[in-house]
């Protein structure tokens, strides 16, 4: 009670402690939070600077167009690579229902994702939904491209079925179509209509029809031909094991490019877009290089500050020490009365910035808590176990020439 009374009567340094508390407790907790945004920063940074990959041609001039072997586009299953877009082009001739009119012409473009063109929602016949749905199966369906349709007089509407021929082409030394192979006789059903441009590039052909790439690999292979896939690209699934990942790309034969090789788009290369994130993933773990470092003089610095702070709070009060010993209590008392005391104003002041840093959002697990209090309580009962004893060790007639 005596001590509970003092402590009320003297507000000003019973604040002060309790303040003194929730300002270390505060910035250690801030403190660790830094490194911990830090590593969370590292480990979201792919999201936020994606690394991309893609498929070119060995110089690296070109990312359409090319005859990726089926082989190649199946190992890309064995690597992390997510939002994957491949494309795959076909020629064809097509008449409808059977009828005996002569053929027309059609430029067939597959793909498996509606991303690998720039087709809008308002530039299509059905909704964005039906389109991805149409792409990711490998169903006869089709859209049809509208002003085609016009142009060449196809009277179709969506349901209607095409008869198709399906071709390959044949490619020079240089790369250019010199001729075709026929693959096979088909039906496709046309689901609905796009219109407008389909790539930001006046590189790639404009297509006339556009349909599943599964559903074309699948013809190629009931007739017995070998496929082909254009383009693919996609993003690195964790772009913090990225060494680990290029290590397994080239076990899998996936080989980086090469400027100095003439371009050639039978000979595959692998491209991976991450320049801009492993600049900012190094700045970062820089940072958390630094903060690592600093982190044990820090946390000395603020265990020295404490027990000095306690220390002279406790050696301040030698002239009540002096009359409680007059009044006959013994060394052990005042002692222990002196430590619940400190440890009473700590906990409040550690208490209350806990709270105050959990309200405010800071998120750590229930051990970091713990572990942070405890050493905290532990130095400042240390700090003010060593000056307790210091100063009632001494006689009271030493204590009482300093009054």
């Amino acid at each position: 009670m005596y001590r509970i009374k003092y402590a009320v009567r003297n507000k000003g340094r019973s604040l002060l402690l309790i303040l003194i508390s929730f300002i270390f407790i505060s910035f250690i907790f801030i403190y660790l939070d830094s490194i911990d945004g830090n590593y969370r920063a590292l480990e979201n940074l792919g999201e936020q600077i994606p690394v991309a990959m893609c498929l070119t041609d060995v110089s690296g001039i070109r990312q359409q167009g090319l005859r990726i072997r089926e082989k190649t586009a199946d190992n890309l299953e064995q690597l992390d690579v997510k939002d994957k877009v491949l494309t795959a082009e076909s020629y064809g001739n097509v008449s409808r229902g059977g009828q005996d009119k002569e053929k027309i012409s059609v430029y067939l473009t597959a793909s498996n994702d509606a991303s690998a063109f720039l087709l809008e929602p308002e530039s299509l016949s059905v909704s964005m939904e039906e389109f991805e749905t149409m792409l990711s199966e490998d169903a006869g369906v089709c859209l049809l491209s509208k002003e085609y349709a016009e142009e060449r007089g196809l009277n179709c509407q969506p349901g209607d079925t095409l008869e198709l021929n399906l071709y390959s082409g044949k490619y020079d030394e240089i790369g250019q179509v010199d001729g075709f192979e026929k693959v096979t006789s088909t039906q496709i059903e046309i689901g609905g209509f796009f219109q407008g441009r389909v790539y930001d590039s006046i590189m790639a052909e404009e297509p006339n029809v556009i349909c599943s790439a599964e559903w074309l690999r699948g013809q190629y292979a009931a007739a017995g031909k070998p496929f082909y896939y254009s383009s693919a690209r996609g993003v690195i699934g964790n772009p913090m094991e990225l060494n680990a990942w290029k290590e397994k790309a080239r076990e899998l034969s996936f080989f980086p490019m090469d400027t100095q090789k003439p371009e050639d788009i039978a000979q595959i290369a692998l491209s991976v877009d991450d320049r801009n994130y492993i600049q900012t993933a190094s700045k970062i773990k820089k940072n958390i290089e630094i903060l690592q470092i600093f982190v044990i003089p820090v946390f000395v610095l603020l265990i020295l500050l404490e027990a000095l702070i306690f220390f002279l709070s406790i050696h301040n009060q030698k002239r009540d020490i002096f009359l409680m010993r007059c009044l006959g209590m013994k060394r052990f008392e005042i002692i222990l009365q002196l430590l619940l005391e400190g440890s009473a104003l700590a906990v409040i002041g550690s208490g209350a910035a806990m709270v105050v840093l959990l309200c405010a959002g800071y998120g750590f697990p229930a051990q970091t808590w713990l572990r942070v209090f405890l050493a905290f309580m532990a130095v400042q009962f240390l700090g003010s176990a060593f000056s307790a004893v210091l100063v009632c060790r001494k006689s009271v007639l030493y204590i009482g020439k300093t009054y």
